[in-house]
């Protein structure tokens, strides 16, 4: 049922200068929303087949009440112990790369309030699933993500310094070479991110803007620059 409701969204996506299809979308929307993670059996149906539908551009209208499952889901999973929160990339589901989630989760939030909202439930998200982000993350997300949604929570889209929420994101408090590399390499990919077209974005982001971040910094002699981008 879940995969016929992304199935009729893309579809109806393609289609908007219908009318009809405005309607299917806001149905499609809101069955997602009204989703109920608590109920017996849904993680084992939802887990975590859903992250497939995170980063492919034509899903973007459900981003707010799919990353509200997921997060769901993923601190469920927690719950049971840190091996069952963590994915199983040599199983069938086909769910994107922590680099993928990373960048498509970052860009998403690059506008915080687009899509009513859906920057904060992709944060919220991305600390939901900072064990399969990178093994580091876990303390300082806790910390810092909440700082990040109350400054969103406390400013509207008319009143937000976005050179401010940028490098809010994307700062970095390393020192050195390495630290500088980082920071180079995370703020000009990330700009690029933040700014480019999302139509054409989506399916660069991880084999180009990601790939070469990881690439470069590992040059650097690191080999994960992951802290960058909420430090």
């Amino acid at each position: 049922m879940v995969a016929h409701v992304f199935r009729e969204f893309s579809v109806s996506t393609s289609k908007l200068a219908i009318p009809e299809e405005n309607t299917i979308q806001t149905l499609c929307t809101d069955i997602l929303q009204c989703l109920d993670t608590s109920v017996t059996g849904m993680t084992q149906v939802l887990w975590p087949r859903l992250l497939e539908y995170v980063v492919p551009a034509q899903y973007t209208g459900t981003l707010k009440p799919l990353c509200r499952c997921l997060r769901e889901l993923a601190e469920k999973k927690q719950q049971e112990g840190e091996e069952a929160a963590c994915l199983d990339y040599g199983g069938s589901v086909n769910f994107p790369t922590p680099q993928g989630l990373l960048a498509r989760l970052l860009v998403v939030a690059s506008s915080p309030y687009a899509g009513e909202g859906h920057g904060c439930a992709a944060l919220q998200l991305l600390q939901a699933l900072h064990q399969n982000i990178h093994a580091a993350v876990g303390e300082m997300w806790v910390v810092k993500i909440p700082s990040l949604l109350q400054y969103i929570e406390g400013n509207t889209e008319n009143s937000l310094d976005h050179a401010r929420w940028e490098h809010m994101l994307l700062q970095d408090h390393h020192h050195g070479r390495r630290g500088k590399t980082r920071s180079t390499l995370m703020l000009a990919y990330s700009s690029v991110a933040v700014h480019a077209p999302k139509d054409q974005l989506l399916s660069r982001v991880e084999a180009d803007i990601t790939g070469n971040i990881l690439l470069h910094y590992r040059a650097s002699g690191q080999v994960l620059g992951i802290t960058v981008l909420l430090v």
